[in-house]
């Protein structure tokens, strides 16, 4: 059967997995490392990748299968909520940075849980089974006004105020947070260390989550990000706390993290021999990026509907629709192998082969090398603008901070 295709009217979707969170999983392609985090033996809890590589795309396809299970609680961490960029605002005085750190994420990453359990039974009234647990849980949140009242930094810097309680001198937004010397604040904050208030709770969590496990996904918390001692010290805090939260029966985290943020980090937190186990690191070679195009190809309808009345074709074959021989390769020289860009760079040269479909006589012809080079500056160029923008919102917080 010969297949019919018109590369001027294809569309490869979007590059970028945060807009494509509805769509994603129509052409999503398999991995060693999304194979790894579906399997319960090999799973990670930290998954390393340069900008472009497909993190959220990987976050994105699990948060989508996990949440077809109804039992299933879903919990994410919106990078906007609780980005460094957004913390570089608040200013304090702790004598143990890192530490402090460590235990509001703890704290603010059990509460999170803790709220998005709250919800999941209101919203699932016909649910019996758990409600004691939940009672315990929606105790803890109002006694300690937790609801749905704060935001989540918010919620991060109520839990920062009662750390170092005696020297503690939080400013945000121009409004301080003074903590009090009265009432013992050594025995408060060793209380708060062991996590005393919350253990009750903790408990009922630990129940609840053997009929309802929870996935939490934290993404992207790296919006600002300056590689300052502080910046370290606050990345830091959340992935010691992360490894806590991830040894609470029932609950998976998954953690993302740019590579260049890992290995700036390498260096500032003393156990990273001790979490090489839990990390995952997102590799692309040449045939898993044309499955990634190919999968895209055979979403569009027209092929689709061709494709459908075969028993088998090959990922060389559906790419031969799109290019001429050895174009693809010539396309991947020009990148850094990273499926943002391979994505991004075949849908400038779907668009100038429109473009210059009439002119250059391009009928029964392919994509080819004269079509790659034409796009190729633009493509270039893009990159660059991306990447000054990157390095001028550092060297903005930088300067500052």
């Amino acid at each position: 059967m010969e297949i019919k295709i018109d590369i001027k009217k294809l569309y490869l979707g979007k590059a970028t997995a945060e807009n494509e969170r509805d769509d994603l999983h129509k052409y999503f392609v398999s991995t060693r490392a999304y194979l790894n985090a579906k399997d319960e033996r090999k799973r990670k809890l930290f998954y390393i990748a340069h900008r472009g590589a497909g993190k959220s795309a990987l976050f994105n396809q699990l948060n989508y299968e996990y949440s077809l299970k109804k039992n299933n609680i879903i919990v994410e961490i919106n990078p906007a909520e609780y980005s460094y960029e957004t913390f570089t605002r608040l200013k304090h005085n702790f004598y143990d940075v890192k530490a402090s750190y460590s235990l509001a994420w703890e704290y603010t990453l059990i509460v999170q849980l803790f709220q998005e359990v709250s919800r999941f039974f209101n919203k699932n009234k016909h649910l019996k089974r758990n409600r004691d647990n939940v009672e315990i849980i929606d105790k803890y949140l109002l006694k300690n006004k937790f609801r749905d009242t704060q935001t989540k930094l918010e919620l991060f810097l109520d839990i920062l105020s009662k750390i170092d309680i005696s020297k503690i001198n939080i400013k945000y937004k121009g409004v301080e947070i003074s903590g009090s010397k009265k009432d013992n604040p050594t025995k408060k904050l060793i209380s708060l260390y062991n996590l005393d208030d919350i253990k009750k709770p903790l408990r009922a969590l630990e129940q609840l989550t053997q009929q309802h496990p929870i996935y939490l996904f934290i993404d992207e918390l790296d919006t600002g990000w300056n590689n300052t001692k502080e910046a370290q010290n606050y990345i830091s805090g959340l992935i010691t706390a992360s490894i806590k939260i991830n040894n609470i029966n029932g609950v998976n985290v998954f953690l993302s993290l740019r590579q260049d943020m890992y290995n700036n980090l390498s260096m500032a937190f003393n156990d990273t021999e001790k979490i090489r186990d839990e990390i995952e690191f997102i590799n692309w070679d040449k045939n898993s990026l044309i499955a990634i195009i190919c999968s895209r190809i055979a979403d569009n309808k027209e092929i689709a509907s061709q494709l459908k009345h075969l028993s088998y074709i090959s990922n060389t074959e559906i790419l031969s629709f799109l290019f001429e021989e050895n174009v693809f390769d010539y396309l991947l020289s020009g990148t850094l192998h990273r499926p943002r860009e391979v994505i991004h760079y075949c849908n400038l040269s779907i668009d100038a082969y429109a473009e210059t479909f009439l002119e250059r006589k391009l009928f029964n012809k392919k994509i080819d090398k004269e079509t790659i080079d034409i796009v190729s500056h633009k493509f270039s160029r893009d990159r660059l603008i991306l990447k000054v923008h990157f390095k001028f919102i550092q060297k903005m917080h930088f300067y500052i901070n």
